[in-house]
């Protein structure tokens, strides 16, 4: 057999058995610790790491499309105090990711330090986007004073909490999938979500936040090639990034609660 497509046989072997690992009470779940093939990605037989990466993305924007919150956006069920209450969590998460990016490195050694710089580079270029989400939650009419030292929702600590996790106790390496899903998503369905929330009465001042990811993470798409390339070095990475993804995109979804008499969105997209 070729090895290109030996080689794309074993990566898709591999995100099969990610991807159909199962339901535990009802919950999907991966088996990151599953022995991985004993091909490496960049000597004899090549498996394209970044292809399998998209793969795997691809299933996982499927899912995010059918999740409830995204249906009743399609359906005209969200309006401005929901999108509102979603840009007030995602500046909770934003403003974490610059230095998570950096964090990453720490445990990055071997052939992996020669994505420091470009790791580090993406950290600082994402510092403000905090700020994009908060003024966009202003311009739907929000409060932004409190929010700025407020905690959270629970929903939203589980995607960064997510996140540290995998770089302290985890294969560092796997943030890759978390840095993927975010970088991906909006470049792929921001346009179109855009167009939605505008129908729903979304004033155009409350994009910032969306369009400047739709426009600048083309550039960070590219850049995410690259990273597969000096990062995820063996069959162990591309597990540990696949699974990160997975995880990452199971926690995205807008996770919309009714309480109080009204909406509040919990997690950031």
């Amino acid at each position: 057999m070729a090895p290109q497509k030996r080689g794309t046989r074993l990566a898709l072997e591999m995100l099969k058995r990610i991807t159909t690992a199962g339901l535990k009470d009802g919950i999907p779940h991966c088996v990151y610790d599953a022995k991985p093939p004993t091909d490496t990605l960049h000597g004899g037989t090549r498996m394209n790491a970044f292809e399998s990466v998209i793969q795997a993305f691809e299933i996982e924007r499927a899912t995010f499309l059918n999740s409830l919150a995204i249906q009743r956006l399609m359906s005209g069920k969200l309006g401005v105090p929901h999108y509102g209450q979603v840009m007030r969590q995602i500046f909770h998460q934003a403003r974490e990711n610059p230095q998570l990016q950096a964090l990453a490195t720490v445990r990055f050694r071997g052939a992996r330090r020669a994505a420091i710089g470009l790791f580090y580079r993406h950290a600082v270029s994402e510092i403000g986007h905090d700020e994009l989400a908060l003024a966009d939650y202003a311009a739907c009419g929000g409060d932004p004073a409190p929010v700025r030292i407020e905690n959270p929702h629970p929903a939203t600590s589980a995607v960064t909490g997510f996140a540290f996790h995998q770089i302290y106790n985890m294969n560092p390496v796997g943030y890759l999938g978390y840095l993927f899903f975010l970088e991906f998503l909006p470049t792929s369905v921001g346009n179109g979500m855009m167009a939605k929330l505008r129908e729903a009465g979304v004033p155009d001042n409350a994009f910032t936040f969306l369009q400047d990811h739709v426009t600048v993470d083309v550039g960070h798409n590219k850049a995410m090639e690259r990273y597969c390339e000096l990062a995820i070095l063996d069959s162990a990475d591309l597990v540990s990034a696949i699974y990160a993804l997975r995880a990452t995109g199971y926690r995205i979804p807008v996770h919309a609660h009714v309480g109080g008499g009204g909406w509040v969105c919990g997690c950031a997209v």
